[in-house]
């Protein structure tokens, strides 16, 4: 599922390029936020640095916030890398930062980081709780986007739990309002959520057609798709079983078919499996 794009990194990289490099608040913040963008390769050791870099920084200055944002991000760059038990013993400490500081803000971002966490461990019951406590904070803050992007992660969960009927009319549900923001990652996000049901319910090949949409709308968000994090995500979510039902060749002709959507399409298509009777 989509992440960021290339350019935050260009901007942040410009930042630090003119900064004095004197121990600072806003110079750990530019450090946290480059060293946890989503578009590292998995084997560029950058990103650690950077981010021991701005939890130094923030211990030095005896700064709470900035080491609850540090640990959030080292822990969710250990969940990216395959190291869960390291990156949720981060989080939580992040978690206990966050309530010790009354900070709503940070224990959200914290909360859900956690929640991805468990989805990866294939947690799925505690990863719905953690996801629908993080979604009353976003509702509590007004930010209608995170509240979609939580629901749509709760789709995700819902379907990878055996639970696709309910992951279904939750999905269909938001459909409209997604459209509405006109968020390109939001969008791509709700595609792959839509595949995953799809695949929960037993449609192979609409799985990969909307696979295929969700493949081709992430790539103009300038992000590459990385093989071993995509697979293990396929894995994951019970679409490498859809393909193997499917037949890799009748799989590759879904997927083409899917990436030549607009969003509209495949909207329309997945709608034909997810709307309620």
């Amino acid at each position: 599922m989509a992440r960021v794009h290339p350019e935050s990194r260009r901007w942040y990289e410009r930042a630090l390029a003119v900064d004095s490099g004197v121990d600072s608040r806003e110079r750990a913040a530019v450090l946290v936020t480059l060293g946890g963008l989503g578009d590292w390769p998995r084997a560029d050791a950058r990103p650690r640095e950077l981010l021991q870099q701005a939890l130094d920084i923030s211990r030095r200055l005896d700064d709470m916030g900035g080491i609850c944002d540090a640990l959030t991000e080292m822990g969710d760059l250990n969940r990216r890398t395959g190291d869960i038990s390291i990156a949720a013993d981060l989080i939580e400490q992040s978690i206990v930062l966050a309530r010790q500081l009354g900070d709503d803000l940070r224990l959200a971002w914290s909360v859900f980081a956690l929640g991805r966490v468990e989805t990866e461990r294939g947690n799925y019951a505690p990863a719905i709780k953690l996801y629908e406590q993080e979604q009353v904070l976003a509702r509590q803050r007004g930010d209608e986007c995170q509240v979609l992007e939580l629901q749509i992660w709760l789709v995700v969960n819902l379907a990878s739990s055996g639970r696709a009927p309910e992951a279904a009319i939750r999905i269909h549900s938001i459909s409209t309002d997604v459209l509405r923001i006109s968020n390109q990652s939001l969008s791509s996000n709700m595609l792959a959520a839509h595949a995953v049901v799809c695949a929960a319910l037993g449609d192979a090949e609409r799985a990969a057609r909307l696979l295929g949409a969700h493949w081709a709308h992430y790539a103009k968000t300038g992000m590459p798709v990385e093989p071993i994090g995509e697979e293990a995500w396929l894995q994951r979510t019970g679409l490498a079983t859809a393909r193997d039902t499917l037949g890799r060749q009748s799989w590759e002709r879904a997927l083409n078919v899917g990436a030549g959507y607009t969003l509209e399409e495949a909207l329309a298509d997945a709608e034909q499996a997810t709307a309620p009777d």
